[in-house]
Protein backbone atom coordinates (compact mmCIF):
# COMPACT_ATOMS: atom_id res chain seq x y z
CA UNK A 1 0.00 0.00 0.00
CA UNK A 2 2.96 2.13 0.87
CA UNK A 3 4.54 1.89 -2.55
CA UNK A 4 1.62 2.52 -4.06
CA UNK A 5 1.07 5.89 -2.43
CA UNK A 6 4.20 6.90 -3.41
CA UNK A 7 3.81 6.03 -7.24
CA UNK A 8 0.60 7.89 -7.40
CA UNK A 9 2.53 11.20 -5.21
CA UNK A 10 5.64 10.82 -7.28
CA UNK A 11 3.84 10.88 -10.51
CA UNK A 12 1.18 12.77 -9.92
CA UNK A 13 -1.41 10.03 -11.41
CA UNK A 14 -3.76 7.71 -9.66
CA UNK A 15 -2.54 4.35 -9.72
CA UNK A 16 -5.02 1.57 -9.35
CA UNK A 17 -3.41 -1.21 -6.73
CA UNK A 18 -5.22 -4.34 -8.61
CA UNK A 19 -6.82 -6.83 -6.03
CA UNK A 20 -5.64 -9.77 -7.87
CA UNK A 21 -2.51 -11.36 -6.09
CA UNK A 22 -0.90 -12.33 -9.16
CA UNK A 23 -1.43 -9.15 -11.41
CA UNK A 24 1.48 -9.74 -13.71
CA UNK A 25 0.05 -13.47 -14.79
CA UNK A 26 -3.45 -11.81 -15.53
CA UNK A 27 -1.59 -9.33 -17.39
CA UNK A 28 0.32 -12.26 -19.46
CA UNK A 29 -3.36 -13.80 -19.63
CA UNK A 30 -4.68 -10.66 -21.37
CA UNK A 31 -2.07 -10.69 -23.49
CA UNK A 32 -2.40 -14.32 -24.35
CA UNK A 33 -5.95 -13.92 -24.90
CA UNK A 34 -5.42 -10.55 -27.21
CA UNK A 35 -2.90 -12.82 -29.62
CA UNK A 36 -5.23 -15.66 -29.55
CA UNK A 37 -7.76 -13.02 -30.77
CA UNK A 38 -10.51 -13.93 -28.17
CA UNK A 39 -10.13 -10.13 -28.07
CA UNK A 40 -10.01 -7.56 -31.07
CA UNK A 41 -7.53 -5.52 -29.02
CA UNK A 42 -5.75 -5.06 -25.90
CA UNK A 43 -7.86 -2.46 -24.44
CA UNK A 44 -10.85 -4.86 -24.76
CA UNK A 45 -9.38 -7.70 -23.21
CA UNK A 46 -8.52 -5.39 -20.46
CA UNK A 47 -11.96 -3.73 -20.01
CA UNK A 48 -13.27 -7.63 -19.83
CA UNK A 49 -10.87 -9.24 -17.76
CA UNK A 50 -9.94 -6.90 -15.02
CA UNK A 51 -10.91 -7.39 -11.65
CA UNK A 52 -10.66 -3.71 -10.47
CA UNK A 53 -8.82 -2.81 -7.19
CA UNK A 54 -8.37 -0.18 -4.78
CA UNK A 55 -7.55 3.53 -6.53
CA UNK A 56 -4.93 5.36 -5.06
CA UNK A 57 -5.20 9.36 -5.84
CA UNK A 58 -1.93 11.41 -5.94
CA UNK A 59 -1.63 13.61 -2.63
CA UNK A 60 -0.70 17.67 -4.60
CA UNK A 61 1.42 18.58 -1.07
CA UNK A 62 3.31 15.68 -1.26
CA UNK A 63 4.50 16.68 -5.56
CA UNK A 64 6.53 19.77 -4.19
CA UNK A 65 8.90 17.45 -2.29
CA UNK A 66 9.35 14.92 -4.43
CA UNK A 67 9.82 17.78 -7.42
CA UNK A 68 12.60 19.03 -4.80
CA UNK A 69 14.21 16.31 -4.43
CA UNK A 70 14.23 15.66 -8.42
CA UNK A 71 15.89 18.71 -8.34
CA UNK A 72 18.57 17.48 -5.66
CA UNK A 73 18.95 14.41 -7.50
CA UNK A 74 19.61 16.31 -10.74
CA UNK A 75 22.35 18.63 -9.60
CA UNK A 76 23.55 15.81 -7.25
CA UNK A 77 24.15 14.24 -10.74
CA UNK A 78 25.52 16.83 -12.76
CA UNK A 79 28.20 17.58 -10.39
CA UNK A 80 29.09 13.76 -10.63
CA UNK A 81 29.58 13.95 -14.40
CA UNK A 82 31.94 17.22 -13.40
CA UNK A 83 34.06 15.27 -10.62
CA UNK A 84 34.29 11.99 -13.40
CA UNK A 85 35.22 14.29 -16.25
CA UNK A 86 38.37 15.75 -13.92
CA UNK A 87 40.14 12.00 -14.10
Amino acid sequence: PLLMELYADATGCTVVEPLADEAVLLGTGMIAATAARLFPDLNAACVAMQQGGKTREPNPAAAGLFDRDYRVFLEMHRQRRALDAIR
